[in-house]
């Protein structure tokens, strides 16, 4: 669930009273000592959607695969349409990979082929695009703003840029959206510029929690320890932890940068996953000054996998511009003046090395997923619009890597062009094999499903359930389930004076044979202070899950996982729908 934008509207007056409802709260019963609807609002997030499981045959037949895209340049740099997947050979590691399809992107609505357009050895066609229908496709625009890790002057330029975006380079047929890391601000998309105004200048710095405790120890650097030095510390490099005499706090500074960055592209995940229902062209503008990402390379990869997935193209915009030094020079030590640049040596070294690693995953997610990014520079009005328009016409390639381990080691990626003719090449440099944590993420999914697809009784959550058939208001025969869940029975981890954790429940109507016919899902998100948190304790979480069906009798399976502990309740019991 997403707080609208700050203009009050009954849309948003209903959906307070909704979270309310669903924690057994009314809002008469909120007082000044208590929770405000907004704060449940911002701390409890709520997404519900169908539930179709996948038959147990497909799960272990899942193979990991990778998609490419690319763009061909001649060497006027006009993208090079014409051709096929005959037209190209993909290495991976030096090994030449079988390409299992090719599809062909174009920027206007002429349709995608799997066909070759042009015979082998044929010069390939500069400019392709320009034959194309001059009836653009219609462009969902998703402008994400990073306000958990872009400064207050940052978020100020780039919140201009996006509003002279909106109100002069929005071309007819365009719908926009504006979205926020925090999830504090978002407006859906609209093509109504009043309502993406209001959101954008209501986009502020949200930090997450407070910084860790300072070190122990005063180190004898100008800056403070950084979550860059702190990850090669915890690496083992023993030069960067005696400049900063700090090994014992790195690992809080890790955790603190870890959790972040798990939060944007957490958000940015869902944003992606809004944008793969709508229709025409995707684009996801990335508005952040970077963050931090050595230690997350799987995520990173797994953004770009899904972007691939749902036809999503990602562009970044370097809301720092062009930066006076190439370093973050915003934590000075006692002593130190802000801004002062570092003496030549290891420090200055490590503070560069940092200051680029939160750009590094920027230009990643767009060049894997084909977008492009604008930095070094201050102009973000013209960047703006340069990020989101998408290349006239361009490729995706997809292989299953042979004999590929799940070893969450780097492969190399090389593209080339076979057709005759001098092209600059623009596709993802490489890509990360699945590791431990993909099997465990994959491991945790296959056992939600099967639980869902199951029959047995689990009771390691305490969860009330009551389920009967009934009629809807708009006279649709459904399913209507009732959970309820003490907050004091889940496993919230801790981290900075927050407490985190997910819910997920899942309601599934099972048919004569044990033919699966439809299910919902819903999941929580919470991350609380810690008096909302011994606010909802004193409470329940209710939940109301409605599955639509054809009057019958059917089986209803209930699945309830706290996804921090593991813990599930699983449930079966017979329902009749009149």
């Amino acid at each position: 669930m997403s707080e609208g934008t700050k203009e009050r509207s009954p849309e948003r007056d209903l959906l307070f009273l909704w979270v309310l409802l669903a924690l057994g709260v009314w809002p008469v019963r909120v007082s000044a000592q208590n929770v405000s609807p907004r704060e449940l609002a911002r701390e409890v997030k709520f997404f519900s959607g169908p539930y179709q499981p996948l038959p147990p045959a497909s799960i272990r037949r899942k193979t990991f695969a990778v998609e490419v895209d690319v763009v061909v340049r001649d060497d006027k740099a006009r993208a090079v349409g014409g051709l096929g997947r005959q037209d190209f050979e993909l290495y991976d590691n030096g090994k030449q990979q079988a390409i299992s399809y090719l599809l062909i992107e174009r920027a206007a609505p002429v349709g995608v082929s799997t066909q070759p357009q042009a015979a082998r050895g044929a010069p390939p066609k500069a400019g392709a695009a320009a034959a194309a229908p001059s009836a653009a496709a219609p462009r969902s625009i998703a402008l994400f703003f990073d306000d958990r890790s872009s400064s207050v002057s940052d978020l100020h330029y780039a919140r201009a840029a996006a509003e002279k975006f909106v109100g002069n380079d929005m071309r007819s047929g365009d719908q926009a959206g504006v979205f926020t890391a925090s999830g504090t601000e978002t407006q859906d998309f609209t093509a109504d510029t009043g309502k993406l105004l209001a959101a954008i200048r209501a986009v502020r710095p949200e930090p997450l929690g407070s910084p860790p405790a300072p070190c122990t120890f005063p180190p004898p650097t100008q800056y403070a320890m950084g979550p860059y030095a702190a990850y090669m510390i915890e690496m083992g490099d023993r030069q960067v932890a005696q400049l900063y005499s700090c090994e014992i706090e790195a690992l809080a500074v890790l955790d603190e940068a870890e959790l972040r960055t798990r939060y944007i592209l957490g958000s940015l995940e869902s944003v992606i996953a809004q944008l793969a229902a709508r229709p025409g062209q995707h684009i996801v503008v990335l508005i952040s000054s970077g963050f931090f990402t050595s230690s997350l390379h799987l995520q990173i990869e797994e953004v770009a996998q899904d972007a691939l997935r749902a036809r999503v193209v990602i562009s970044a915009l370097d809301a720092q511009g062009l930066a006076a030094y190439a370093m973050d020079l915003s934590h000075p030590n006692p002593g130190t003046l802000p801004g002062t640049p570092p003496q030549p040596g290891l420090e200055s070294d490590v503070l560069g090395d940092q200051w680029q690693e939160k750009k590094d995953v920027m230009e990643t997610l767009t060049r894997d997923t084909g977008g492009t990014f604008f930095h070094n520079n201050n102009d973000l009005a013209a960047g703006l619009r340069e990020v989101a328009a998408l290349p006239e016409i361009s490729y995706r390639l997809a292989f299953s890597p042979t004999n590929l381990k799940d070893d969450g080691r780097f492969h190399d990626l090389k593209v080339k062009v076979t057709a005759r003719g001098a092209f600059r090449i623009q596709a993802r440099k490489g890509y990360f094999a699945p590791g431990g944590a993909w099997r465990n993420e994959q491991a945790k999914a296959n056992q939600f499903n099967q639980q869902v697809l199951g029959t047995g009784e689990i009771g390691r959550l305490p969860v009330a359930v009551t389920a009967a058939g009934a009629r809807l208001a708009s006279g649709t025969p459904a399913a209507v389930v009732l959970v309820r869940l003490s907050p004091k029975a889940l496993s919230f981890a801790r981290a900075h004076g927050r407490y985190f954790d997910r819910l997920d429940m899942a309601v599934g109507l099972f048919g004569p044979g044990g033919k699966y016919v439809a299910g919902k899902m819903d999941t929580w998100e919470m991350d609380l202070t810690e008096t909302t948190l011994a606010y909802l304790k004193r409470r329940a979480i209710n939940t109301k899950l409605v599955v639509g069906a054809p009057e019958g009798d059917y089986r209803l399976r209930i699945v309830v996982e706290d996804i921090q502990s593991g813990k599930i309740f699983a449930n079966s019991r017979s329902i009749h729908i009149p």
